[in-house]
């Protein structure tokens, strides 16, 4: 992995052994102060503020009669699914010993102080889209993650989401999800998840 400081944030990228880049990542931290401009080269990126709002937990209720997975036939482009999902697990730091051996995290954040890996709240929007859409083969595109607090061992952990749009590009269908994380009520993450729920199929 390959590793910059620009600015004020963290770039990181994974390349190949022939030098293609396999994957990106930024990393930049929302300032604390809720009217101040999120710490990012976009100016278009939302404040910490803005985040809160969007967060609001009673906007991922389900829907009386919302469907539960996406079907086709497909819908236009510009189609607004309206499924959710709702589901729930406790962080247990004494477990996460093996996910943290799978990514080869050693700080001691996650290790000793019992703090739940980003990386592991990431995988609930998984979770989430398998609760929203009916998946078979399916490749994550990209997610945006927003952490504005930090899960604890003992915490249990509330994910509410729901599926913002669908839409075809190149052959493939796409999905995207809009999930929150929460704690006793209090959002602790926030994340954007895109991925292709139908690929196309393979040429005969």
């Amino acid at each position: 992995m390959v590793t910059e400081v620009v600015a004020d944030r963290l770039d990181a990228r994974v390349e190949g052994p022939d030098g293609d880049v396999r994957a990106r990542a930024t990393l930049s931290q929302v300032p604390p102060d809720a009217g101040a401009a999120a710490a990012t080269s976009d100016p278009a990126a939302p404040t910490r503020q803005e985040l809160l709002v969007r967060a609001d937990p009673s906007a991922f209720a389900r829907r009386a009669g919302a469907p539960t997975s996406a079907r086709r036939p497909r819908p236009p482009r510009s189609n607004r699914a309206r499924c959710s999902s709702r589901s729930s697990a406790g962080y247990h730091a004494d477990r996460s010993g093996s996910y943290l051996d799978e990514i080869s995290e050693a700080d001691p954040v996650f290790r000793v102080e019992g703090v739940a890996h980003p990386g592991w709240l990431l995988r609930f929007a998984n979770w989430a889209l398998s609760g929203s859409v009916r998946l078979g083969p399916w490749i994550h595109v990209s997610s945006t993650l927003w952490l504005l607090a930090p899960v604890h061992d003992g915490d249990q952990l509330e994910v509410r989401a729901r599926v913002t749009d669908r839409f075809e590009r190149s052959g493939h269908e796409f999905v995207d999800l809009e999930a929150v994380h929460l704690v006793a009520g209090r959002p602790v993450a926030l994340v954007d998840h895109r991925a292709i729920w139908q690929p196309r199929p393979a040429a005969g």
